[in-house]
C-alpha cells in the first residue's frame, strides 16, 4: 500500500510590478507634455504684460518730458510727481515680474520630478524638508498633486478645492489666516461652484451665494461712505464707470467656466489621442512630447465670452447713447434725474432757448445754479444759457441775482487775540463756476467790518473771482497775474481788543458781475466806504455778513 505523497503547490509566479501611467511616477495624471505647457502660457502671457509695460512705460516718459517742458505753465509740481510715481510702478512692476518668471520657470522641472511635492505658497519641496511655516509634508503629498494638475489642465474649481484641502490638512496656522480663514473658505467656494462643469447654472448661483452677499455689503458700506465723504457727485461719477459690476456678481457664476477639461488632444488640431502617452499626432503629425502640445482644456462655448464681453461694450456704446435715451424722457423727468446724476457736459449748450417753455427753462436754470455753486457735481464751462434765458424773458430777472448768490459765497470769522496778535477778522471767499456770460465774471468785493452798528472800517483794494483762488487756474499762464496766497482772502485787524461782552460783528461785501476773466477788477469806494459800482457792470449785488461773538 503506498502512502500518497502531498502535492506541493505550484511556484507562485512573479509579482507584476504595479500598472501605472508611463509617463510619471507616484500617481501623476496627467502627461509631462501638459504640465511644462504651464511654462509656455506663462512665456506667452509674459510677452503680453511685456509690451503693456513697455507701453505704458514710454507714454509714461512722453507725460513726464512734456510735464516738465510745459511745467511753469500748464502741469503743477503735483502732476509731475504724480507721473514720477506712475514710472516708477511700472518699472517696479517689470522687475517684479521678471523675478517671477524666473521663479516660475525654475520651479517646473522640480514639481514634476518631486511628485508634485511642492508648496504652493512658499515654494519649499516638503518631500525633502518639511514646511514648517505652512503646515505642509510629504503626507500631503497627494493633495498638492491634485493641485498641480488642476493648474497644468486649467480647473480652476478643482484648484481652489485642492487649496482649501491644503489649507484644512495645514497643522500650523497664522493668525492672519485665522482671522479671515472663514471669508477665504466662502471666496473658494465661490469660484469651484462658478467654475464647476458638473452643475447647473441654479447650482453654481446658490454656491456662490455666500460670498457675493459679503461683496454686495462690501460694496454698499463703500458707497455709503463715499457719498458720506465726498457726496454723490464721487459716488455717481465711480458707480457710471462700474455699475456692471454688481449684476455681473449673479451672471458670472451662471455662465460658468470659460475652459472645461476633456479627453487629452492634441493642442495644434484639436484631434482625441489614443493612447495616454502618445508621441506624435495622427492628423498633423506634431510632435506631441513638446511642452504646451497636449491638452485637456478646450473653450465651454463662445457665447460664455459674449456674456462676459457684454458688459465692457455697454461700458463704450451707453455714453454715445444715453443722451438719445434721455432725450426721450419728460424734461421734469430728465431734470430730476440730473439733479441726482450731472447731466451731459454738453447739456445746456445744446438746449435751444428759443424753442423752451418758461418752465422748462426755470428747471433748466435751478439744475444749472446747482451744478455750477461751489462743491457741484461737476465743472461747467457754459457761459450763454442762464444770459440767453433772462435776455428771451424765460426766466424772471431775479434768477440773475439767484444765481450770483449761490456761486458767489463767503464765511465770516474772527480770530481772538494771542499773544502779540491783535484780535483779527477773517472772510473766506467760496466762489463756484461763472454762469454769466463770459462779460460778466462773478467777483466777490469786501468793504469792511463793522462792530457793533459802529462805523465801516477796512477794505480791500483788490476783488477775488473764482480764477484766484481755482488751484487750477492758479497754474495755468493767464494774462493777469496770479494772487500771492495771502491775497486770496479778506482779513482787518482790529486797532483796539474787544471790550469783554457779546458783540456783534457784521461784514459788507458785494457781489458784481463784471468783465471778463483776464481782466483784473479794482474796486473803489466812496467817502461812507459804500462801493461805486462800474458803470459797465451787468449787477451788482450786496452781500452782508454777521457773527455773534463773546469775547470773554
Amino acid at each position: 500500500m503506498s502512502v500518497e505523497q502531498p502535492q506541493t503547490p505550484p511556484p507562485t509566479p512573479p509579482l507584476a510590478p504595479p500598472v501605472g501611467p508611463p509617463w510619471g511616477s507616484g500617481g501623476w495624471t496627467i502627461t509631462k507634455s501638459e504640465w511644462d505647457g504651464c511654462g509656455a502660457v506663462n512665456n506667452s502671457v509674459t510677452k503680453f504684460s511685456w509690451i503693456a509695460q513697455a507701453i505704458l512705460l514710454l507714454f509714461g516718459l512722453g507725460a513726464l518730458a512734456y510735464a516738465i517742458w510745459r511745467a511753469p505753465g500748464v502741469f503743477t509740481p503735483y502732476l509731475v510727481g504724480a507721473i514720477a510715481l506712475f514710472l516708477i510702478a511700472v518699472i517696479a512692476q517689470g522687475l517684479w515680474t521678471r523675478r517671477a518668471v524666473r521663479r516660475w520657470a525654475r520651479l517646473i522641472p522640480v514639481v514634476w520630478e518631486s511628485n508634485g511635492c511642492v508648496c504652493p505658497y512658499c515654494r519649499t519641496r516638503v518631500d525633502e524638508t518639511p514646511c514648517t511655516r505652512h503646515g505642509l509634508s510629504a503626507t500631503e503629498a497627494p493633495l498638492l498633486r491634485d493641485y498641480w494638475q488642476a493648474m497644468a489642465t486649467r480647473d480652476l474649481a478643482g484648484t481652489q478645492r485642492a487649496l482649501q484641502a491644503l489649507l484644512n490638512a495645514a497643522r500650523r496656522r497664522s493668525m492672519f489666516v485665522r482671522l479671515t480663514g472663514p471669508l477665504t473658505a466662502l471666496w473658494r467656494k465661490s469660484i469651484a461652484a462658478s467654475n464647476d462643469q458638473t452643475l447647473s447654472a441654479w447650482g453654481r448661483l446658490r454656491g456662490s451665494l455666500p460670498f457675493i452677499g459679503v461683496e454686495l455689503v462690501v460694496l454698499v458700506a463703500g458707497g455709503l461712505a463715499l457719498q458720506a465723504i465726498f457726496g454723490w457727485n464721487i459716488l455717481i461719477g465711480i458707480l457710471s464707470g462700474c455699475w456692471w459690476i454688481i449684476p455681473m456678481l449673479l451672471v458670472s457664476p451662471m455662465v460658468g467656466p470659460m475652459f472645461r477639461t476633456s479627453r487629452l488632444r492634441c493642442a495644434k488640431c484639436k484631434q482625441l489621442c489614443a493612447s495616454a502617452q502618445p508621441t506624435l499626432c495622427s492628423e498633423c503629425g506634431a510632435d506631441l512630447t513638446k511642452p504646451a502640445a497636449l491638452a485637456r482644456f478646450e473653450f465651454a462655448g463662445r457665447w460664455r465670452v459674449g456674456i462676459v464681453l457684454l458688459p465692457m461694450c455697454l461700458i463704450l456704446f451707453l455714453p454715445l447713447i444715453g443722451s438719445p435715451l434721455m432725450s426721450v424722457l419728460p424734461p421734469s423727468m430728465r431734470m430730476t434725474l440730473y439733479h441726482w446724476t450731472a447731466p451731459p457736459a454738453n447739456f445746456f449748450q445744446i438746449i435751444n432757448v428759443a424753442t423752451i417753455t418758461p418752465a422748462e427753462a426755470v428747471e433748466a436754470a435751478d439744475l444749472l445754479i446747482a451744478q455750477a455753486a461751489p462743491g457741484g457735481k461737476r465743472p461747467l464751462f457754459d457761459f450763454d444759457f442762464l444770459t440767453k434765458a433772462l435776455a428771451l424773458n424765460k426766466l424772471p430777472p431775479s434768477y440773475r441775482e439767484k444765481a450770483a448768490r449761490v456761486v458767489v459765497q463767503a464765511s465770516l470769522s474772527f480770530e481772538p487775540a494771542g499773544a502779540g496778535v491783535r484780535d483779527k477778522v477773517t472772510i473766506t471767499p467760496s466762489l463756484g463756476e461763472p454762469i454769466f456770460g463770459n462779460n460778466a465774471m462773478p467777483r466777490l468785493v469786501f468793504g469792511g467790518i463793522s462792530i457793533d452798528g459802529g462805523a465801516w472800517v477796512g477794505g480791500a483794494a483788490w476783488s477775488l473771482f473764482e480764477h484766484d483762488v481755482n488751484r487750477i487756474w492758479r497754474s495755468i499762464d493767464m494774462q493777469i497775474p496770479v494772487l500771492p496766497e495771502d491775497k486770496l482772502h479778506f482779513e482787518h485787524a482790529l486797532e483796539t481788543a474787544l471790550a469783554p461782552g457779546v458783540h456783534e460783528l457784521r461784514a459788507r461785501c458785494w457781489i458784481v458781475l463784471w468783465g471778463p476773466a483776464y481782466q483784473r477788477y479794482e474796486p473803489a469806494f466812496d467817502e461812507s466806504g459804500a462801493l461805486l459800482a462800474p458803470a459797465d457792470a451787468e449787477a451788482t449785488y450786496e452781500l452782508n455778513l454777521s457773527k455773534s461773538i463773546d469775547s470773554r
